[in-house]
């Protein structure tokens, strides 16, 4: 996860850990690709970690 998605989400209370780290690498991958769809933007392996059970 990059330096600023960090500082960004310092106080991200989400009350799971695990959701907190996916949310901050979800907003590193789209900052890489800020012209993409969420799904073209991360990986496809991964897509199944940007949907919400």
């Amino acid at each position: 996860m990059k330096a600023w998605v960090e500082e960004e989400l310092k106080f991200l209370d989400l009350g799971d850990k695990r959701l907190n780290t996916r949310l901050g690498k979800m907003i590193s991958e789209l900052s890489e690709h800020p012209y993409e769809t969420v799904p073209q933007a991360i990986a496809p392996s991964a897509w199944n970690k940007t949907k919400w059970e």
